[in-house]
């Protein structure tokens, strides 16, 4: 065995060695969205993306979705997560019946939304048996303006309490830095939120 694998497999390198397995899968959706974040990855993919609109086609229609499953299902991937490409999930108007779907073959299914459209889909999103994932950039309306092109705020208390478990991602940028220590603290007063994310902008 070379010194590199023997370096691998201590205990601190162990768990990524192992990882010969995907934990999860992804449905991105592609559409318009209710948000304009300038980091956003979807405004890089190709044009003949960004002018797909799926969120009012039934999931039934999409084009070897079943097939998707299936492949998931040989490789014993545990969890699928709907999420936007360009997009926001809570948008999609199936969510709560692909939600039933895709549960129903025996996958732990979660989400990823930007959270302003939470208050009306709480239903949904308490169905996820995995995390429902939120983006939570900053807690300042000026700041969100700048980043995310919207307001007004996710009322982000209500939302943590009233959820079971969920995780939080955060995009750090040069509007919200100096912020994250603090949301940092914020954060770890709700039980729900099981982990966070800090991201970088690879470009900002």
């Amino acid at each position: 065995m070379s010194k590199w694998r023997n370096k691998l497999l201590r205990p601190e390198f162990e768990k990524n060695w192992n990882r010969s397995a995907p934990s999860f899968a992804n449905i991105n959706v592609l559409g318009k969205c209710n948000a304009d974040c300038y980091f956003c990855l979807g405004k890089d993919i190709d044009p003949v993306f960004a002018s797909q609109n799926q969120m009012r086609d039934h999931f039934s229609e999409w084009s070897r979705f079943e097939d998707f499953l299936d492949i998931c299902e040989h490789r014993n991937i545990p969890n699928v997560y709907i999420t936007g490409q360009n997009t926001d999930a809570l948008m999609y108007r199936y969510l709560p019946e692909i939600l039933d779907h895709v549960q129903g073959r025996g996958f732990r299914m979660g989400l990823r939304t930007n959270g302003f459209l939470a208050h009306k889909k709480m239903d949904a999103i308490a169905k996820c048996i995995a995390n429902p994932g939120f983006s939570i950039h900053t807690r300042d309306f000026d700041t969100q303006q700048l980043m995310m092109g919207k307001s007004p705020m996710p009322d982000w208390e209500r939302i943590l309490t009233e959820v079971d478990h969920c995780r939080v991602s955060i995009v750090a940028s040069r509007y919200n830095i100096a912020e994250i220590p603090e949301m940092l603290q914020w954060l770890g007063k709700f039980p729900s939120v099981q982990y966070v994310q800090v991201r970088r902008i690879c470009t900002d």
